[in-house]
């Protein structure tokens, strides 16, 4: 059993993973690698909406993908540099 984020993984047998969600327990998919699994959770949590960070600078209100910490624009629904969902 490994936690990622928002999502369990845990070895049934020898290749076979399945992937929950931990707010509710809900079985999402299985998968026969355990990388496959782990890259597939990093994809799903990246779907959760975030809130993007407001920094004030000197030059005005600044906003930062809470994930990579690149700027974005407040009216984007995702980070254009790793694909964060946003708020």
């Amino acid at each position: 059993m490994d936690t990622l984020g928002d999502f369990t993984i845990y070895k049934m047998k020898d290749n076979c993973y399945n992937i929950r969600i931990d707010i509710t327990g809900d079985y999402l998919f299985t998968t026969d690698t355990y990388d496959k699994a782990k890259a597939i959770v990093k994809i799903l949590n990246k779907q959760i909406i975030e809130f993007p960070i407001m920094v004030n600078t000197y030059t005005g209100i600044v906003w930062l993908c809470p994930n990579c910490k690149c700027k974005v624009e407040n009216a984007n629904s995702y980070c254009k540099n790793c694909g964060q969902k946003l708020m």
